[in-house]
This record gives structure tokens, C-alpha cells and sequence, in this order.
């Protein structure tokens, strides 16, 4: 069996990477490192420009429609070249769904099998707005032999609109991951009062009410890795003046292995995004042990098992944010309790070896 996977993807994970392109490497690496008679060829659908809140909405259209058109393209005549059995789209449910209708309805029409992998939880709140985007995503969706989707909620609202091909597969935790960390840990101690937030810095990640919750609460520290635009820069700088001690440290992109290392040395990880797929971040917090609060969107509550292995919080609430980081700074057998949860149940339930067997479980029912 063939499989042309076409996903954001890179060959060495930069700063700045997304998340579809993270999965995508630790796919490949997962798959050149075992040996299967299926054969996956990755097409890298990857964007000329890094897409952010910031950027002009016609920027992001006429950017996005030649991205978009180049990339059909590029798949049109790859698969004119080689038969491939199946052709495995990643989708982040923007835009980038009118480009999926067409590549599912191409895949359709040269005989290949075409799974539509929507890497995101914002497909419930599509279906409840309504409007041209959910009869484009319906669309796209009638047009593949299968759909996967990362959270109960999109599975639910997918199949309750009568689509029977739907699966849901989580994201994976590498295996060179779960090293990198074991030989760290031991030389790491961690920091009391210590606050950790990792990814973008953007409103829509909650980032100004994690600021402006941590700025009532005395003696911690808050560390911010991630890119951060000028002007939120600005707005969060100013929050964090409210006390006159520094005390909020933007770190701005880091590499790798710095990111682990300050995982691995907080005493609570905060992540109030307001909206999400499967986060990468949470599986490497859990991976490390660490304490999580995090808002319960997309598959966040059903990878913390609801509670049992760490916080999770309404988004677009500071006062929430505000409450469960005090509540759990000084719970030490709580935090105990959640970091045994978190590393237990990551290597169980998020492994690269069994979240491969289920990919490769829709690959052979279509």
C-alpha cells in the first residue's frame, strides 16, 4: 500500500513550527525507523508565509490562493505520475477548505482513496455558525472515503450529521521525546512559583489573561516562550506593570530542547488558548511530568482525563486562569498527583506505535 501524505511538514522542527508539521515529522521518523509494507511519500504542503492574527485578512487571501493553487498543482501531477492507494490531506479547517474539497474531489476522480485528517477542534463551532464554510467543510467531507478527526466533540457533530466515515485518532508523543526528557529530568530540579506558557504569543491563545491574572497573584514568576508580535508585546508589558518587581519574562523562540528543559524546571504549565486541536505542548508538559492548567477546548479535556491529570478552565476567563493557578501553587500533593497522571497516561494512551496502528487501521478499511 502507498500513501502520499500531503501536510505542512520539516525535515528538522524550527521555532517556530506548527503544529500539523511537528505531527508530520514524528510520522516520518517513526515510519523510516520500522519496517511496513505500507510505503508513505510525504508532500510537503507547507505555506510561503507564516500565518498570524496580525496580518492583513487580503494578505491572507491572495497569499492563500496561490499557496493553495500551487500546491493542487503539485499533487495533480504528482499523482499523475505514480498510482499511490491513498492520498491523506492535513487540514486546519481555515480557508484551507476550499483547497480540501478539491483535493478530496481530485483524489476521487483518479481512483485513490483520499482521507481528509482535520487537525483542529474548531469543526463544532463551524457547524454552529453555520454559513458557507460548513457547506464547504460538509462538502469536502462527502468527498473523502474517510475523515479523522483529533476530539470527541468534531466525531460527535460530524456523525450526527450523517457521515459514517469518520475516526478519531489522537496526535503522538515520539519516542525521541520521551528520551530526550528521561535524560534530562534527573539534572533538572524544579522551581517553585515558577509559571510556564509555550506557544504563540496571541490573544487568541489567552495569553493576556494568563498576564493579567498572574499580576494578582504575589511572588511568582511567568515565562513566555513563543513569537510575539510588537503590539502584544507592547499591551503585556503593560499589564505586567501593575507590580513594580519584574517578574513576566518574554523569552521569545527557543529551541527545542530549551523548551523541554523549562518544562521540566516550572511548577505549573498554563495554557488558556481559546481554541485548539490536539496541542503538541500539552503532550510534551505531560511527558515532562509538569502541572497543567488548561482551557478545555478541543481534545484538551480527554487528554488530561477530565481532570485527573491536570486543571482544566473555561477560555476567555482571567479570574479562571486566576483561581486554579492558586489553587494548585501550594498543593503539592495535588501537583504529585497530576505529574504521575500526566506520564502515565501519555506513553500509554499517546504512543507513536499505537496512534500509528490506528492511522494505519483507516488506511486499510479505505
Amino acid at each position: 500500500m502507498k500513501i502520499l501524505l500531503c501536510s505542512p511538514y520539516e525535515s528538522v522542527i524550527k521555532e517556530n513550527a506548527g503544529g500539523i508539521a511537528v505531527w508530520a515529522k514524528h510520522l516520518m521518523d517513526y515510519h523510516r525507523s520500522i519496517k511496513s509494507d505500507i510505503e508513505v511519500e510525504i508532500l510537503p504542503y507547507n505555506r510561503s508565509i507564516y500565518v498570524h492574527e496580525g496580518l492583513s485578512r487580503i494578505v491572507r487571501i491572495y497569499k492563500g490562493a496561490k499557496d493553495y493553487l500551487g500546491l493542487m498543482w503539485k499533487t495533480r501531477r504528482r499523482i499523475k505520475q505514480e498510482h499511490f492507494d491513498v492520498l491523506h490531506l492535513c487540514s486546519s479547517a481555515l480557508m484551507s477548505i476550499i483547497r480540501d474539497y478539491f483535493v478530496m474531489r481530485m483524489a476521487r476522480k483518479n481512483g485513490i482513496a483520499g482521507v481528509l485528517h482535520f487537525h483542529c477542534g474548531r469543526i463544532p463551532r463551524i457547524a454552529a455558525n453555520g454559513g458557507w464554510k460548513w457547506r464547504v467543510l460538509k462538502a469536502a467531507v462527502a468527498e473523502a472515503n474517510a475523515v479523522v478527526v483529533l476530539d470527541d466533540d468534531s466525531y460527535r457533530v460530524l456523525v450526527s450529521n450523517g457521515f459514517k466515515n469518520v475516526y478519531k485518532v489522537p496526535n503522538p508523543l515520539s519516542e525521541d521525546l520521551v528520551r530526550s526528557i528521561d535524560a534530562m529530568a534527573d539534572n533538572i530540579a524544579r522551581v517553585e512559583r515558577r509559571i510556564l506558557f509555550v506557544g504563540h504569543i496571541l490573544p487568541s491563545k489567552g495569553v493576556y489573561e494568563l498576564v493579567q491574572a498572574c499580576a494578582g497573584i504575589d511572588g511568582i514568576e511567568l515565562r513566555l516562550i513563543g513569537r510575539v508580535e510588537d503590539l502584544v508585546k507592547k499591551d503585556l508589558l503593560a499589564i505586567a506593570s501593575s507590580k513594580s518587581e519584574e517578574w513576566m519574562h518574554l523569552l521569545g523562540e527557543c529551541g527545542h530542547n530549551d523548551v523541554l528543559q523549562e518544562m521540566l524546571s516550572c511548577d505549573i504549565f498554563v495554557f488558556p488558548s481559546y481554541t485548539e486541536g490536539f496541542p503538541n505542548v500539552i503532550l510534551e508538559a505531560m511527558a515532562c511530568g509538569t502541572p497543567i492548567i488548561a482551557s478545555g477546548v478541543g481534545a484538551i479535556p480527554e487528554m488530561l482525563d477530565n481532570g485527573k491529570c491536570g486543571d482544566v478552565i473555561h477560555p476567555q476567563d482571567y479570574k479562571a486562569v486566576k483561581m486554579a493557578i492558586e489553587r494548585l501553587l501550594d498543593d503539592e500533593e495535588r501537583k504529585s498527583t497530576f505529574s504521575l497522571c500526566s506520564k502515565e497516561r501519555v506513553c500509554k494512551e499517546y504512543g507513536i506505535s499505537t496512534v500509528w496502528e490506528l492511522l494505519q487501521a483507516v488506511w486499510e478499511k479505505n
